[in-house]
């Protein structure tokens, strides 16, 4: 779907190696930027932003300690027996393959109990 939503920007140009495009400011660009105290409201976002980071931060780990606390991986001698697999020969493509698969579906338990705490809280 990206692919079709950008198909109409891409291979324009013949050139599109050599030439560059390129947004340069006009003389009225500091003039319109001060009138509309954009670097003002930038300053403020960054300092409401500063602030409430550590308040986000703090909610964040509490969320991923609370998903996590009764985590049970499921199977998780298979993962360790494939995991041992591919550490004696990481050059087979079988294990490899393996060991993707098996992180994938333990990586898919992790989000489950994410998706979880997320209905309850």
């Amino acid at each position: 779907m990206t692919s079709q939503l950008f198909s109409k920007f891409t291979n324009q140009y013949e050139l599109s190696k050599t030439l560059r495009f390129e947004l340069k400011a006009i003389a009225e660009t500091q003039r319109l930027l001060e009138e509309n105290n954009v670097f003002k409201k930038d300053e403020i976002i960054q300092n409401k932003y500063t602030k409430t980071k550590v308040y986000f931060d703090q909610l964040h780990q509490e969320f991923v300690a609370d998903s996590l606390q009764n985590l049970e991986f499921s199977d998780l001698e298979k993962y360790e027996e494939i995991l041992n697999n591919y550490k004696k020969d990481k050059n087979n493509k079988t294990f490899k393959k393996e060991l993707e698969a098996q992180e994938k579906r333990l990586r898919k338990e992790v989000v489950e109990c994410f998706n979880a705490t997320a209905k309850v809280w």
